[in-house]
């Protein structure tokens, strides 16, 4: 990767030379160099691009070795695959009215969930964050949806990971089917009381908050500047995804904001969504977000960021591990929905100065709380812990 960056580098820079001081160079081999480099470069971004980054101490995690005076919490989004694989197996097709799907069928989501296992052992995470789509391709239909069992209870409620409970927040995917099902389900390891909440978590005498959002209804709440192109519209239900309860939602959070801002005793606040507020993943042809998916990202950004105080954006939806930090603010941006679901390649970005990091591997984050920041560790199916990021606890 290396080589390749500096030999694309030297022939760029011959030629820039050659137009600036007309030096006669041996085009074909340019064009060719060029040519081959940039081949290889595209095929390399599908799956790593990276920035500087600071270092942090990772040995540990990847050991499964919990730090003195630490304590830890788990996250992964767009895991519920299992009974999708199921179905696509079967035959039951998604355009058939069914829930089977080829990005389900590869049963990354047991992987997954087999080194959370390993590393709940010893590291003892508190609880486990669901950054959305708890159940593809559908949602569940009612409660006796047997996707509760196949793709939550069966992967999930063994071993080390028996006992945690799963803070959950909504994805597109979980609102194509029946939201209130989810709500009503009975699982004493299952918190999701309604589409959005909060809760806090003790750092000493101090805590962090977190801010379970429901991405779909933020979306629905920006329906009056950008009412054309929502994501399964058709699936979607006034009661939970419409411009009302869109709206009371934007309330609560401006609410929530605010009182951060004034805490003494919040040291960090931990906001979770399933959409993205930014991703280089690629979606395909056209644009990766739709226009109130755009407008509902952008201001939540804008409020997110407006306190001077640390924020942390945990989301899915794309299927990458990627990480940003805001320009002259401490907004980070951690995105990690490679729980189960296919994988999505990266685009190519030149000026993306607010980019730190990305590879499309799967995995979950497992996040280090001590009494002056916190950590956030990419860890993929091998136990391989692929990017650390410190946040410290006090602004930049």
């Amino acid at each position: 990767m290396a080589w390749l960056q500096k030999e694309l580098s030297k022939a760029l820079w011959l030629l820039h030379s050659d137009l600036r001081s007309r030096v006669k160079l041996k085009l074909p081999w340019v064009i060719a160099t060029l040519t081959v480099m940039v081949l290889v470069g595209v095929l390399l971004v599908r799956h790593h691009v990276s920035a500087p980054q600071l270092s942090v101490e990772n040995d540990h995690i990847a050991a499964g070795t919990p730090k003195e005076g630490m304590s830890y919490f788990f996250s992964l989004g767009d895991f519920g695959v299992a009974a999708c694989e199921k179905a696509y197996k079967a035959g039951d097709l998604e355009d058939a009215g069914g829930i089977g799907h080829w990005g389900c069928g590869a049963q990354n989501q047991k992987l997954v969930a087999d080194v959370m296992d390993k590393l709940a052992a010893t590291l003892k995470p508190k609880f486990i964050l669901s950054l959305g789509d708890n159940f593809y391709i559908r949602g569940v239909k009612n409660l006796e949806d047997p996707q509760f069992k196949e793709s939550f209870v069966d992967v999930y409620r063994r071993g080390h990971l028996e006992e945690l409970p799963w803070q959950v927040s909504l994805g597109d995917h979980d609102h194509r089917g029946n939201i209130s099902a989810m709500l009503l389900w009975q699982n004493d390891k299952w918190q999701l009381p309604s589409p959005y909440y909060s809760f806090q978590f003790p750092v000493g005498p101090k805590h962090l908050e977190f801010l379970i959002t429901d991405s779909v209804g933020l979306e629905g709440g920006m329906l009056d500047e950008a009412p054309e192109g929502r994501r399964f519209e058709e699936d979607l239900t006034d009661q939970f995804a419409g411009l009302e309860a869109g709206k009371r939602q934007w309330e609560w959070i401006e609410k929530h904001s605010a009182s951060y801002g004034e805490s003494p005793n919040a040291v960090l606040q931990v906001v979770v969504g399933h959409r993205p507020i930014r991703s280089l993943a690629s979606r395909g042809p056209g644009p990766s977000a739709t226009p109130p998916e755009q407008a509902a990202a952008q201001k939540l950004k804008e409020s997110l960021a407006m306190k001077g105080k640390p924020v942390v954006f945990l989301h899915g939806h794309d299927h990458v591990m990627q990480h940003f930090l805001e320009k002259d603010k401490p907004l980070y941006h951690f995105g990690n929905g490679v729980g189960g679901m296919g994988l999505h390649p990266f685009k190519q970005c030149s000026n993306c100065t607010e980019f730190k990091w990305g590879e499309s591997a799967y995995g979950f984050a497992v996040h280090e709380v001590g009494d002056l920041s916190m950590n956030v560790h990419f860890v993929d199916i091998n136990q391989k812990v692929r990017h650390s990021v410190e946040v410290p606890f006090s602004a930049l």
